[in-house]
């Protein structure tokens, strides 16, 4: 399956709090505090706005199935909650985080035409939570589960709130503005909300602290450094029976701000999200370096590589062969300090020692 296909489809946080009580019984201690809702606990029921929705959670969810959401399930398993994760149709297991791929293709993976199970599988397997990629695998037009069927059958449903309006039929006006608005914070505050939902607010504070000094350490090494021209694209373009002879490139306020904080400037700021435009407008761009994620099915990085250079001869890219296999960065999602510090490596080796 081709990543144009599966885009159409499927598609950083702070707040350290502390959770220890004193006593001479820890395990009563947190006990207690859990059921209290004590200081950095969850208090249940927890209610959320999610996509629209209202989403009610009695308790930590105990059994989680994620739909088409390689950085969503990554971002799990690094809160970890792997063990929560009973099911997932994750497209992919391509990642740049040390030790991950192997995490996510030890999961119960299932791989289906539509990426994601149908109404009917879903309800069957009924976990408690699904996590999506995309607001859209909640929607009925390709036989899933709507979320008001899901609510029925005592299941909850939660997809990042940037995502809301994406492959989406008559998107709400909030939707589209959320996914239009969305920057680095946003993608923040989907981490702590996991946490809080799963009741492991610390561990989500911590990821988001490390998020946060990767953002930092990284912007302080490039500060002084030439701005790099960036380009980030989709390798199916090195397939022309696959992506039809278009070029397609990333926008978006959270691509322009983690590359900005890597030390490059998005060709394609005034894009949102993954589009196709024309080679001839691609052609002007002149990109110092381009940027791909390679996934299951896609052309291989020689073949990139030769597109690249055999299309766009004018580009710098081109030229000096800066064309980087970076797999995060397609996702869209900012759940890990490796984006960005590899995004700076990828932009400035030379500071990068």
């Amino acid at each position: 399956m081709t990543r144009v296909r599966v885009l159409g489809v499927c598609a950083i946080l702070l707040l350290l709090v502390g959770c220890a009580n004193g006593g001479s019984n820890s395990n009563t201690d947190t006990a207690t505090s859990r059921s209290k809702g004590g200081e950095g606990r969850t208090t249940y029921p927890l209610t959320i706005e999610n996509c629209g929705s209202t989403e009610t959670f009695t308790k930590p969810p105990e059994t989680v199935l994620t739909e088409g959401a390689p950085a969503m399930t990554a971002l799990l398993i690094s809160l970890g909650l792997k063990d929560k994760i009973v099911k997932t149709t994750i497209f992919s297991t391509r990642t740049d985080i040390p030790g991950m791929t192997a995490q996510l293709e030890s999961l119960n993976r299932v791989q289906v035409a539509s990426l994601g199970l149908s109404r009917e599988e879903t309800i069957a397997l009924h976990p408690d939570l699904i996590v999506a990629g995309l607001d859209s695998y909640f929607q009925p037009k390709k036989g899933f589960a709507t979320r008001a069927q899901l609510h029925t059958a005592g299941i909850q449903a939660y997809a990042p709130s940037y995502f809301c309006a994406d492959n989406v039929e008559n998107p709400s006006p909030e939707a589209l503005a959320a996914r239009k608005a969305a920057t680095i914070e946003a993608h923040l505050s989907t981490i702590t909300e996991i946490g809080q939902i799963f009741d492991v607010q610390d561990r989500a504070a911590k990821l988001v602290a490390e998020i946060r000094q990767a953002i930092n350490d990284t912007r302080a090494k490039v500060a002084n450094l030439p701005s790099k021209k960036v380009t980030i694209t989709d390798p199916s373009v090195a397939d022309t029976a696959a992506s039809g002879g278009k070029f397609y490139v990333y926008g978006g306020k959270v691509l322009d701000e983690l590359i900005a904080a890597a030390g490059g400037t998005n060709l394609w700021s005034d894009v949102e999200g993954f589009q196709a435009v024309s080679k001839e407008d691609a052609t002007v761009r002149l990109a110092d370096v381009v940027v791909y994620g390679l996934y299951d099915g896609a052309p291989s990085p020689d073949a990139v590589m030769s597109y690249i250079q055999t299309t766009f001869p004018s580009w710098p890219a081109a030229q000096n062969k800066s064309v980087v296999q970076l797999d995060d960065v397609v996702n869209l999602q900012i759940t890990h300090p490796i984006l960005v510090t590899s995004l700076g490596k990828t932009l400035h080796p030379e500071v990068f020692k």
